[in-house]
C-alpha cells in the first residue's frame, strides 16, 4: 500500500496546481501506553475547484492492532443558488475492521449574512 500511496502522491504532484486547489500527503502515528500496539494512518488527498464547483478526494491506509484498511473518499460541492451549495460525499473501505465499509453524506451549505455559514446534513 505504501507504494500505491507514493505513486498517487507523485502523480498528483506532477499535475498543475491552481490557486484554489490543494494537495496534502501525510502520515500520523499514534503511540499507546500499557503495551497496546501503535496505530498508523497514511493518506494522500486533494481538491480541484472550477468556478464555484469543488471536487475532492482522499486515499487513506489505516493500521491498528493487526488490521489494515484502505479507504477511498470522494466528495464535492455544487452551487445550486447564489448563496447555497449541495455537498455530497461518499467513502468505501476494503474491509470494515477499522473504518466503515461505506458511508454517504449529503448536506446543504448555506452562506449567511456577516460571513457565517451553516451546513445541515
Amino acid at each position: 500500500m505504501k507504494t500505491t500511496l507514493l505513486a498517487a502522491a507523485l502523480l498528483v504532484t506532477a499535475l498543475p496546481v491552481l490557486a484554489d486547489d490543494w494537495l496534502e500527503v501525510g502520515h500520523e502515528r499514534q503511540v499507546y501506553d500499557n503495551d497496546a500496539p501503535d496505530a498508523d494512518t497514511s493518506y494522500v488527498g486533494g481538491s480541484w475547484t472550477q468556478d464555484r464547483q469543488v471536487v475532492y478526494g482522499e486515499l487513506s491506509q489505516y493500521r491498528r492492532f493487526n488490521s489494515r484498511d484502505v479507504q477511498t473518499l470522494v466528495g464535492g460541492y455544487a452551487p445550486l443558488t447564489r448563496s447555497g451549495q449541495l455537498h455530497a460525499e461518499g467513502s468505501f473501505s476494503n474491509k470494515p475492521d477499522i473504518k466503515a465499509r461505506s458511508q454517504i453524506y449529503a448536506g446543504w451549505y448555506q452562506v449567511l449574512p456577516g460571513g457565517w455559514t451553516v451546513e445541515p446534513g
